[in-house]
C-alpha cells in the first residue's frame, strides 16, 4: 500500500512548520487469519517514489497483528519528521509467513477514528489531527492514501473518504499475490533416486558415494508472469541407521535438462555440501538464490548421499524427503512472497547397507547387450560420416558404480576396414534412440581397425551409476572414395566376447565380472551404394501456428521473433536437417539496419524466444540488402515422425534510421532447405507448404506530420496529427505516450495563441523538423533508387 502524505501547517507567523509523525494504525479485513498469515507489517519512506521497497527506501517502524480483524501500530518518537508544505510518499508492506491458505485474502483499512491526533508541530507541540482523504485546514496533517496506478497495481481505494480508505483484497495464490511452485517427486520409472536398492559399505571400501536417494521437480506457476528465486530448500533424513555417522556428506544437485534421476558427474551443484548434525535431522541448502526458476519453468534436483565406510551395523535404512511446503524458501523476481504447494508425498527410496563391516564385498557385475534401437541393414553412401553400425545396452549391478576402461571390436564384410574407414567412435547415446543427436556426446574418438576384418580397442573413462543403464552407440566414418560396386561393399561390427570389456569399481578400481547377452552381439550390415531413394521420405514444413503477426516495434529491438516454421519429419527415418536459407525483403536496408538473425527451436511453440528453455541453433547476418542468410553445417536432428518449431528471430539496429522501415522474413521454396536420412546421410525431399512462408510485416516507427491539428496518443500519426518527435503548433499538448484525443503525442509541445513569442519560435523548429524529414525522406527515395539499380 503506498501513502501519500502532505503536511500543510504552518506556525503563527505563517511559516510552514515541520511536522512529527508519531504512529498510525491499521484495521485488519479480509478472510486471511491477520496474526497467522502475516509475519509482520512494515512501514517505509519510499525515497524513489518507485511503489516497491529498493535499497534507498528508509524503514520507518515494524509491527504484528496480535489477532485477526484486529490492529495493528507502528510508532516511533516520532516515526519520521515531514518539513511544511512537503508531500511524501511511504510504504506499508506485508511479509507473509508463508501459512495462508489458497483463496485467502487479506484487505488493510486506515480510520480517522484510529488516528485522530498522531502529529504534533515540530516547533509549537500543537496536535494536529489526521484527517484522511480529504481537504486539510489550517494548523493540520493531512495524510492522504491514493491509488497507485502508476507503480503498483496490488490497492485501490474502495471506499469514500468520509469512511476511510480500503484496500482491494490481496489474494494468496494470485499474480497480484503469491507466485506459486508445486513440487513433485519425479516419476519412479528407470530412476534409481526413488526406488529401493542396496548399498555395499564394506569396511574400507569407498564404494558408496555419489549414490542417488532422492529427485523431485520444482515448476513455477505460469501465470504471475515472473519467475522464483529459491533460497533454500530443507531435507529431511530418516530410517534405521543413524544419518549423523553413517553419512559423510549429503548434496543436492540441478540436473538440467539431461534429468535421468542418477549422478551423472555434469549436474550442477547447489549450495555448499552439508550433514545431519543428528539422526533424523535435517540439512539446509541456501543461495542467493540458491536457483532461479524461469517463470512457468520446471527444475529437476537430485539429492545425493555418501556413505560411510564404517557404518555400525548392516540391514540399515537411510530414506531423504522433503516433509513440508516450509521447507522450500523463496521470493519471486518481483521480490514477492511465494506459495509452495506438495500435491503428495516427496520422498526417495530405501537405501539398505547390506554388509556393513564384514570384510566381504557385495557381488558387483557389468551386464551388455543389445540396444533396442540397435541399426539394422541399411544402405549408405560411399562417403557418409557418423554412421551408427552397433548400439549396446550397458547395465551396472545394483550394488557400485562401474567404470569401463576399454572395449574391443571385431570388424567384419566385403569392404576394407582398415583402408575405407577414418574412424570409429563411441557415443553415449542419451536418448537411446539409435541416431547420433546433437547432444550425444563422444566418449572415444578417432580409432582405425589394424587390419581389414580386424579389431579396435577403445580406451575410456566412463562411469555407469549404480543400477543404472547407458546406451551406447558404435559410429562409423568412411572415406570420401570408397566406390559404391556390384556387388556392394559391406560394413559390420560386432562385440564378440565378455574378455573384450575390461571395466572396475569406480570408487576401488577392482576389476568385475562382465556378461553379455547373446553374444556375440552385431549391428546391421551397411552396403555402401551411389545414390539413395527418397521419393517416399520427406520433411514437411508449414507455417508455424504462433508465427509472428505484423507490428511496429522499436528500431532498437532484439531477438524479435520474424518467422515461425514447422518441420515434421518422415515417420520412418529420424531427419537431420543440414541447411536452411532465409530471405530478407522489405523497404529496411537488412545489411545496414540489421545486426543479426538467429535460428531458434521454439521447444513450447509460443512464437517468442524464451530466455530458458529455447535453443539457438544458428546465427547469421544478411551481406546485401533483400539478400538471404544461409544457416548452414546445422546437422540437427528431427526424431521420426515428430514435429519441432523453430523460430527466426532479427535484431535491428536502426535508431537513428528514419522511419517507416518495413522487414519481412521468408522461407522461399523447398529448395532452400537440405535435410538427410540422419542414419544413412542420404539425400530427402523436402516438402514446403504454403511456399513462400512468409513472416508478419515488422515496422520500425511511424512517419510524424508536422502542424495540423493537436497530436495523438503514444505517438500514432493520424492526419493531420502530431507523431512521435511531433510539435503541435495549435491544440493542446497530452503527457508522454499517454497523449489522448485532442493531445499531443510522444513528446509532444503545445503553444497557445496566448503565447505569440514562443509560437513564432516553435512555428520556427517545426519548420526546421520538416525541413529534415524532407531531407531525410529524399535520402530513403536516394537509397530506393539504388537498390532499383542494382538490381536492374
Amino acid at each position: 500500500m503506498r501513502l501519500s502524505v502532505a503536511i500543510s501547517g504552518v506556525d503563527g507567523a505563517g511559516i510552514p512548520e515541520p511536522v512529527k509523525v508519531n504512529s498510525l494504525t491499521w484495521q485488519d479485513l479480509g478472510t486471511g487469519v491477520a496474526n497467522a498469515d502475516i509475519a509482520s507489517v512494515q512501514l517505509y519512506y519510499d525515497q524513489d517514489s518507485t511503489g516497491t521497497v529498493t535499497t534507498g527506501d528508509l524503514l520507518l517502524g515494524s509491527g504484528a497483528y496480535s489477532q485477526t480483524d484486529g490492529t495493528v501500530g507502528i510508532s516511533g518518537a516520532p516515526l519520521r519528521i515531514i518539513p511544511g508544505a512537503t508531500t511524501e510518499q511511504w510504504l506499508m508492506v506485508y511479509n507473509f509467513s508463508g501459512s495462508g491458505a489458497d483463496g485467502a485474502t487479506f484487505q488493510s483499512l486506515l480510520t480517522p477514528g484510529n488516528n485522530s491526533s498522531n502529529c504534533t508541530g515540530l516547533f509549537s507541540n500543537a496536535t494536529f489531527s489526521a484527517i484522511i482523504g480529504t481537504a486539510a485546514p489550517a494548523n493540520t496533517s493531512t495524510i492522504v492514501f491514493s491509488p497507485d496506478d502508476g507503480d503498483a497495481t496490488l490497492f485501490e481505494t474502495t471506499l469514500p473518504p468520509a469512511t476511510g480508505t480500503e484496500l482491494d483484497a490481496l489474494t494468496i495464490n494470485t499474480p497480484l499475490g503469491q507466485a506459486t511452485l508445486t513440487a513433485t517427486l519425479v516419476s519412479p520409472v528407470g530412476n534409481t533416486a526413488n526406488t529401493p536398492d542396496n548399498v555395499d559399505t564394506t569396511v574400507g571400501v569407498a564404494e558408496t558415494a555419489d549414490q542417488p536417494v532422492l529427485s523431485f521437480t520444482i515448476t513455477d506457476d505460469a501465470t504471475d508472469g515472473v519467475g522464483t528465486n529459491v533460497t533454500s530448500i530443507i531435507v529431511n533424513g530418516s530410517g534405521t541407521g543413524t544419518d549423523s555417522t553413517g553419512l559423510t556428506q549429503i548434496r543436492l544437485f540441478n540436473e538440467g535438462a539431461t534429468a535421468v534421476g542418477t549422478f551423472q558427474g555434469t549436474e550442477a551443484q547447489l549450495g555448499a555440501a552439508g550433514t545431519f548434525s543428528q539422526d533424523n535431522g535435517t540439512v539446509t541448502f541456501s543461495g542467493s538464490p540458491l536457483i532461479l526458476i524461469a517463470n512457468g519453468a520446471t527444475a529437476t534436483l537430485l539429492v545425493v548421499y555418501d556413505f560411510s565406510t564404517t557404518a555400525p551395523s548392516t540391514n540399515v535404512t537411510f530414506t531423504s524427503s522433503i516433509s513440508s511446503a516450509a521447507n522450500i524458501q523463496g521470493r519471486t523476481t518481483a521480490n514477492n512472497p511465494i506459495k509452495v504447494v506438495l500435491p503428495g508425498s516427496v520422498a526417495g527410496g530405501t537405501r539398505t547397507v547390506l554388509q556393513s563391516g564384514s570384510g566381504s564385498s557385495v557381488p558387483i557385475s557389468l551386464t551388455i547387450a543389445a540396444g533396442a534401437a540397435n541399426p539394422a541393414s541399411a544402405n549408405i553412401l560411399g562417403n557418409a560420416a557418423d554412421v551408427p553400425v552397433l548400439q549396446l545396452a550397458l547395465t551396472a549391478a545394483a550394488s557400485t558404480n562401474v567404470q569401463v576402461t576399454s572395449i574391443t571390436f571385431r570388424a567384419q564384410g566385403t569392404g576394407h576396414d582398415k583402408n575405407d574407414l577414418t574412424a570409429v567412435e563411441i557415443r553415449f547415446d542419451r536418448d537411446a534412440d539409435g541416431v547420433v543427436d546433437t547432444f550425444d556426446n563422444v566418449i572415444t574418438t578417432g580409432g582405425s581397425y589394424d587390419t581389414d576384418n580386424g579389431i579396435i580397442t577403445l580406451t575410456t573413462s566412463e562411469t555407469i551409476s549404480a543400477g543404472q543403464t547407458q546406451n551406447w552407440l558404435i559410429t562409423y566414418d568412411l572415406k570420401p572414395t570408397v566406390p559404391a560396386l556390384t556387388p556392394a561393399l559391406t560394413f559390420q561390427s560386432l562385440l564378440s566376447q565378455t574378455t573384450d570389456v575390461v571395466a572396475v569399481n569406480a570408487s576401488t578400481g577392482a576389476s568385475v565380472g562382465v556378461s553379455i547377452t547373446s553374444a556375440p552381439i552385431a549391428g546391421g550390415s551397411m552396403s555402401v551404394v551411389s545414390t539413395l531413394s527418397t521419393s517416399s521420405i520427406l520433411l514437411t514444413i508449414e507455417k508455424g501456428a504462433e508465427s509472428p503477426s505484423s507490428s511496429t516495434i522499436s528500431g532498437s529491438t532484439t531477438n524479435m521473433p520474424m518467422l515461425q516454421l514447422s518441420l515434421e519429419a518422415d515417420p520412418t527415418v529420424d531427419v537431420k536437417v543440414t541447411a536452411l536459407t532465409i530471405r530478407g525483403t522489405g523497404t529496411g536496408n537488412d545489411e545496414d539496419d540489421l545486426s543479426g538473425a538467429k535460428l531458434i527451436h521454439d521447444r513450447d511453440g509460443d512464437g517468442i524466444l524464451d530466455a530458458t528453455g529455447d535453443l539457438e541453433i544458428a546465427t547469421g547476418t544478411f551481406s546485401v540488402d533483400d539478400g538471404s542468410i544461409a544457416f548452414t553445417g546445422l546437422d540437427w536432428i528431427i526424431p521420426k515422425g515428430t514435429t519441432q518449431t523453430w523460430l527466426v528471430t532479427y535484431d535491428f539496429n536502426a535508431p537513428n534510421v528514419q522511419p517507416p522501415l518495413t522487414f519481412i522474413a521468408s522461407l522461399e521454396a523447398a529448395a532452400n532447405v537440405t535435410a538427410e536420412n540422419a542414419t544413412t546421410t542420404a539425400s530427402l525431399g523436402v516438402g514446403v507448404t504454403g511456399a513462400p512462408i512468409s513472416g508478419g510485416t515488422m515496422t520500425v516507427g511511424t512517419v510524424a506530420t508536422v502542424g495540423g491539428t493537436p497530436g495523438g496518443s503514444s505517438g500514432t500519426s493520424a492526419t493531420g496529427d502530431g507523431g512521435r518527435a511531433a510539435s503541435s503548433v495549435v491544440g493542446g499538448g497530452g503527457p508522454v505516450e499517454r497523449g489522448s484525443s485532442g493531445g499531443g503525442g510522444c513528446y509532444a509541445s503545445t503553444v497557445s495563441s496566448s503565447q505569440p513569442v514562443l509560437a513564432s519560435l516553435y512555428v520556427l523548429l517545426a519548420g526546421l523538423l520538416a525541413g529534415m524529414l524532407w531531407s531525410s525522406a529524399r535520402e530513403r527515395e536516394r537509397r530506393e533508387a539504388v537498390k532499383i539499380r542494382a538490381r536492374e
